[in-house]
């Protein structure tokens, strides 16, 4: 285990664990924790009380990712994941980072993702919403024209959608639910 503490890419961010860098890390980590006789929360509790946690949250969240991956893998009734990724100015983020320095490539990122969770088992499904409660940049319509462009599929079999919530909101003539002085309904 010592080596892949040492070799643990840092983590300051949620974009960190989208780079190539991490991604072979992380196949290091299933790879090695594949083998292991002990259990996830075993091996992350003699992690966190031997090390500093800033040395090793590269390892930890790599470690967790096997361990989600190896939940996964061991279904064995259906189960269905969706994902609700709100936006309000996120065009930048939908970048990826050689277009924005602030790109995380999101819609292609976690969409990637929930692809690579089904290929995991057949028992599982998953889907990915995108909501956009009147975002002044267009992040809603941007997401909406990555996923048409990158991912056809998804978005015919509606497993892959963008809720425009303004449109929604403007096409009523009252609120779909009042809240009172004391934040009841």
């Amino acid at each position: 285990m010592v080596p892949l503490l040492d070799n643990a890419p840092p983590i300051s961010e949620a974009y960190d664990t989208s780079t190539p860098a991490f991604r072979e890390y992380l196949e290091d980590v299933i790879s090695w924790f594949e083998n292991q006789d002990e259990d996830y929360a075993t091996i992350d509790a003699e992690v966190r009380a031997s090390n500093p946690a800033e040395q090793v949250t590269g390892f930890r969240v790599a470690l967790k990712i096997a361990e989600s991956h190896r939940i996964l893998r061991e279904l064995n009734e259906p189960l269905t994941i969706t994902l609700l990724n709100a936006v309000y100015k996120e065009t930048a983020r939908m970048q990826p980072r050689s277009e924005h320095p602030h790109g995380e490539d999101l819609v292609r990122f976690k969409m990637n993702a929930l692809e690579y969770l089904e290929s995991m088992n057949p028992m599982l499904s998953c889907r990915f919403f995108v909501i956009d409660d009147g975002c002044p940049d267009g992040s809603g319509d941007m997401a909406r024209t990555i996923l048409k462009q990158d991912f056809p599929a998804a978005v015919a079999s509606e497993k892959a959608r963008v809720y425009m919530l303004s449109s929604y909101r403007h096409e009523r003539s009252r609120p779909a639910c009042r809240v009172n002085a004391q934040g009841r309904l």
